[in-house]
């Protein structure tokens, strides 16, 4: 939280700057707008905090913004924040828009112009929408060009504000907490739910919003192939447990996943030659880590089977 006795987050700066970046991507890209649909991009955008999963709802906040306007936050949640978002003037909260019909799309479209002018003959970027709102945008604007709207905000995002890294700091820090909780829970005879339910419990007490993933716990044969959701599986005495989870704070996450044994047991041999080879791997792949090579580069410095397809999350914006 915040206090008077020291310098933390200044969250009207990391507002403040979030929009401004958004709006140099805008002005360096071929978009003239862009229309956003992505709820956590219009977080992004307006600090307006909404469901953050586990299904996206196209309408339930949407952002228009400019290289020179400020945002436009279309939202089902208008009067609260009007009442609760201050740094956002009453132009700048607008009721909810309808992307089912073409009547709403319309509607919308009409608004938005009233708002920031005609975009006849602009190109438009778009970061998420269905095929029918596609051809229903393109009706509305038939002599207006669209492009890839989600391309020029994760330009914005490829650069971390001081604000920013102290919310992943903040995030991570849940995490570890949370970890901690559940490797001191883990012991044979629990479940995989048990153990989920400790990290939670401990990422929510902290603050947390929501998660990075589904929050998993797989253990014994659902470790290899890995299966990304947790059972109600008894854990065993010497099974491998994988534990990967991630705390958000204000709409930033945390994540790591770690695997034990469990029980107060030695590895077995095979084990123990999987964990080192994945491990030598992890480090070859890190070593390849320098300005000028690709994602490809690092990869093939890793040279392990194990690995698969999930050496990493990617680099940059991805």
């Amino acid at each position: 939280m915040m206090v008077d006795w020291e310098e933390r987050i200044d969250f009207a700066r990391l507002r403040r700057d979030r929009v401004q970046k958004a709006q140099e991507a805008i002005a360096a890209s071929e978009a003239d707008v862009l229309l956003v649909f992505r709820t956590e991009d219009a977080r992004y955008l307006t600090a307006y905090r909404h469901h953050l999963g586990p299904a996206a709802i196209v309408g339930n906040a949407a952002v228009v913004l400019t290289a020179d306007d400020p945002p436009i936050l279309f939202t089902m949640d208008e009067d609260h924040c009007k009442a609760r978002m201050p740094w956002l003037e009453v132009d700048q909260v607008q009721p909810r828009a309808n992307f089912r019909e073409l009547a709403g799309v319309q509607e919308f479209t009409a608004r938005v112009q009233r708002l920031v002018g005609s975009l006849e003959n602009k190109t438009i970027g778009v970061d998420l929408y269905t095929p029918a709102m596609a051809a229903m945008l393109a009706a509305a604007f038939p002599h207006s060009r669209f492009v890839d709207g989600y391309e020029v905000l994760l330009r914005a995002k490829e650069i971390k504000t001081e604000d920013e890294i102290c919310c992943l700091k903040i995030a991570n820090a849940m995490t570890e907490a949370a970890m901690d909780a559940a490797l001191r829970f883990l012991r044979p005879g629990v479940r995989e739910c048990e153990v989920l339910a400790t990290a939670w419990k401990t990422m929510t007490d902290l603050g947390s919003e929501w998660t990075q993933c589904a929050n998993i716990v797989a253990s014994g044969p659902y470790t290899a192939p890995y299966r990304r959701f947790t059972s109600d599986r008894i854990i065993r005495l010497g099974d491998l447990v994988i534990v990967d989870i991630g705390g958000c704070y204000n709409g930033y996450y945390g994540d790591f996943t770690r695997t034990w044994v469990c029980g107060d047991v030695r590895p077995t041999p095979e084990q123990v030659e999987v964990h080192q080879r994945c491990y030598d791997a992890l480090h070859r792949a890190a070593a390849a880590c320098l300005p000028g090579n690709t994602n490809a580069q690092v990869v093939a410095a890793a040279g392990e089977e194990h690995v698969l397809s999930s050496l990493g999350h990617g680099s940059g914006p991805g």
